[in-house]
């Protein structure tokens, strides 16, 4: 009795006690998740305030070509068809970019202009396709008829629970496809690999790892962040495109000079912006 009257007479055993309750009751809660919406809100609003100021000036290495309302509404039309599609990639490849990447599903036609774009695809290999594994939630989207793997770019996101893509995923294995590359990792290789860094992949402790020249890229962990047994995919943080170059799509296909970005950029992406198929990327 002496001791426990000694006990709560000293201030510190109270607040050590308390503490550790209180250090346990939130391990708990964020192991069982109740707190992971939290946490990713915060990092929501970390990564927003780092974009407002932050410095860095845009990269002169990408440029996003957007097809927007303004392209819609003017003399390019909806759907964009294969033959401003194409006009659109000859004038890039005019400039001796190391890639492209086309954010435009192309499993079907859009005539006119097929033939032409077909041509360009067989004839280029720098330019990449997007297209879509089957999953539960979406249908699988094929790619142009006349190019391969080697021209395929995974278009597949992984939105967390409140519909923000967080993650961007780097590759998936597929039954039928075989081994799928993200359209940015296809993107990423045809800028570093004439500069002697390419890729590969290692076993480390039972578990394989990207290799990208020196630097590993490990698998993503359900727990990793503020995520609590979260989907496991070899994923990695997304960046938005708010520090590359941009321009618009009419003044590729028009070719004049609408903001179109100077002749010594090495490597652009044309990426489709689209309501429907818009995301917020957190």
């Amino acid at each position: 009795m002496k001791i426990l009257r000694s006990l709560r007479r000293s201030r510190w055993v109270i607040s050590l006690l308390l503490s550790l309750g209180t250090a346990g009751w939130v391990l708990v809660v964020r192991q069982l998740g109740g707190l992971e919406a939290l946490e990713l809100r915060a990092y929501d609003r970390l990564r927003t305030l780092m974009l407002e100021y932050d410095d860095v000036p845009r990269t002169r290495r990408a440029v996003i070509v957007g097809y927007s309302e303004r392209d819609i509404s003017g003399e390019i039309g909806f759907p964009l068809s294969d033959d401003m599609l194409a006009a659109g990639i000859e004038t890039i490849l005019a400039d001796d970019p190391r890639g492209i990447g086309v954010d435009f599903f192309r499993d079907l036609p859009i005539p006119p202009g097929s033939d032409r774009l077909n041509d360009l695809l067989r004839r280029d290999p720098r330019i990449i396709m997007i297209h879509q594994l089957a999953t539960a939630r979406d249908r699988a989207v094929s790619l142009p008829s006349v190019i391969g793997p080697a021209q395929a770019g995974l278009a597949d996101l992984v939105p967390d629970e409140d519909g923000h893509v967080r993650r961007a995923i780097l590759y998936l294995d597929d039954a039928e496809f075989g081994t799928a590359l993200s359209l940015a990792l296809q993107l990423a290789l045809l800028q570093i690999m004439p500069d002697g860094i390419g890729l590969s992949s290692e076993v480390v402790r039972d578990e394989p790892v990207l290799i990208l020249g020196q630097t590993l890229l490990p698998r993503f962990r359900g727990s990793d962040g503020g995520y609590v047994q979260a989907d496991e995919a070899l994923v990695h943080e997304s960046e938005s495109g708010r520090n590359f170059s941009s321009a618009a799509l009419i003044g590729y296909v028009m070719a004049k000079d609408f903001g179109r970005p100077s002749s010594n950029i090495r490597f652009r992406i044309l990426h489709a912006i689209s309501a429907s198929a818009s995301c917020d990327l957190g």
